[in-house]
């Protein structure tokens, strides 16, 4: 009975001193500050220069393919036309031999929508990991210059204040960071005499 009474009164001695331990360690916490942000990063896709340019570049590759797409619909259209406004004029033979070619047409559309919509998605998907990437660098610049310990991303997080979205913030350092990179890769461009 004895040595379970000593059992019982040295775990609660180690119990005690955890217990201070941890007392003491919280009571150092809150001398501890973590600076933390949030960021959108859609809100970054859709408003930095280069998520801009992004989306101009897939909407110009989406107008080209589109057009391409809308011509070889007006080339069907038209066929269509002359083969209804034909009636009874042309032979059978004639009638199924444009038929058949309309056809074909109608097989190349799809075809060609079906490898330009795969080709849309590649170029999309390169597109937005690119500014992946150059987001969470330009988050991680962003943290170190101003001293962050954490970002996290809003759309990831239950609660934040307002003071602590870093957004615009980091929309401004992106595009500012952007600016001195093209800059440099101008005047880094060997000048060609036109005289020549």
């Amino acid at each position: 009975m004895r040595k379970f009474s000593n059992v019982v009164l040295g775990l609660l001695f180690v119990i005690i001193v955890a217990g201070a331990a941890n007392a003491q360690v919280v009571s150092l916490a809150p001398s501890t500050q973590i600076k933390v942000g949030v960021v959108d990063v859609a809100r970054v896709f859709d408003e930095s220069d280069a998520g801009i340019a992004a989306n101009n570049q897939l909407n110009q590759f989406i107008a080209e393919l589109q057009a391409d797409l809308d011509a070889l619909e007006a080339q069907i259209n038209a066929l269509e036309r002359e083969l209804q406004q034909a009636g009874d004029e042309l032979a059978e033979a004639d009638r199924e031999a444009r038929q058949a070619q309309i056809d074909q047409l109608i097989e190349e559309y799809f075809s060609r929508f079906d490898t330009y919509e795969a080709h849309i998605q590649e170029l999309s998907q390169s597109l937005q990991q690119a500014l992946l990437d150059e987001i969470f660098q330009v988050i991680r610049f962003f943290a170190e210059q101003y001293g962050y310990d954490v970002i996290l991303e809003a759309n990831a997080t239950l609660y934040y204040r307002l003071g602590v979205d870093v957004t615009s913030d980091v929309i401004r350092t992106y595009n500012e960071l952007r600016r001195q990179s093209l800059e440099s890769v101008d005047e880094a461009a060997p000048v060609t005499d036109e005289t020549e």
